[in-house]
This record gives structure tokens, C-alpha cells and sequence, in this order.
């Protein structure tokens, strides 16, 4: 199996098993159902912001999107590198879609996604949604 490429907080990745894997997918998608899956769009999340200003990708194209995360999806798993959240779990999953980019005459374009994720007791966090950096290998499936 292929590893994730190296990245700059390589050190922080953690081994989770496809159970733990299949866990955390189970509770994204009841999370996102129950409307309990929120997505950061805070001034330091740039990339997450630029994702919607650069494509046709409202709300619901996400809801469905998140709500489509599968084991297959997985990348790797982190370590929260903030000191007062150091003991939570990120999980990394990568998705391909079609979007259309605004202010283009193309139909649509494949865009490669980094999706970081903290799930947490009650709901869940989409820490990162953006289009990937580096290529991004699968865990358990195909890219």
C-alpha cells in the first residue's frame, strides 16, 4: 500500500485502524444528517473560503458531499498539533468531483480535495475543505 506523501506534519500522523476508520465515517455521516456537522470558515481558513469563492459549491453540494465520505476516502489520521487539543484525532479524507469554476466558460473540472476533519462527541468540525496541496493516497481505496 502506497504511503500519504510527506507532508510538513508528517510527524504527527497517527495509525487508526479500518474499524476505527469505519467508525468516524459513520459518525460524520449521522452528524451531517442531523445538521450537527459544521464547516470552518473563519478568517484562518482561507483556502476553505477561496474553495467557494472560486466554484459553484453552495451548501448543499456540501452537505452531500460530507455526507458521502466513505472508509475508501481516507487518507491518514493526526494528531491535533494545538497544545490545549492535543488528545483529539483529525482524520484526513481525500474526494474528487466536478465543480464549476465562476467566471469560466468550462463545463466543469475535476478538483482533488483535502478534507480535515475532528469529530467530536456531538457533533463534527470540517476543519479543512479545500483543494489538496499534494496528492493525497487513499488508505484503504483507489485514488
Amino acid at each position: 500500500m502506497e504511503e500519504p506523501y510527506c507532508t510538513a506534519d508528517s510527524k504527527n500522523h497517527i495509525d487508526i485502524t479500518k474499524e476505527e476508520v469505519e467508525m468516524c465515517v459513520s459518525n460524520i455521516i449521522a452528524m451531517n444528517k442531523a445538521g450537527r456537522c459544521h464547516i470552518a470558515y473563519n478568517d484562518n481558513r482561507g483556502e476553505n473560503n477561496r474553495l467557494i469563492k472560486d466554484y459553484y459549491f453552495d451548501s448543499s453540494m456540501r452537505k452531500l458531499l460530507i455526507g458521502n465520505i466513505t472508509v475508501e476516502d481516507f487518507c491518514y489520521g493526526l494528531k491535533n498539533s494545538k497544545k490545549e487539543f492535543e488528545d483529539e484525532i483529525l482524520y484526513v479524507f481525500h474526494k474528487s468531483l466536478k465543480l464549476q469554476r465562476k467566471c469560466s466558460e468550462e463545463e466543469t473540472e475535476t478538483v482533488h480535495l483535502y478534507i480535515k476533519v475532528n469529530v467530536l462527541d456531538d457533533y463534527c468540525i470540517i476543519i479543512s475543505l479545500h483543494k489538496e496541496k499534494y496528492p493525497l493516497i487513499p488508505k484503504y481505496g483507489n485514488r
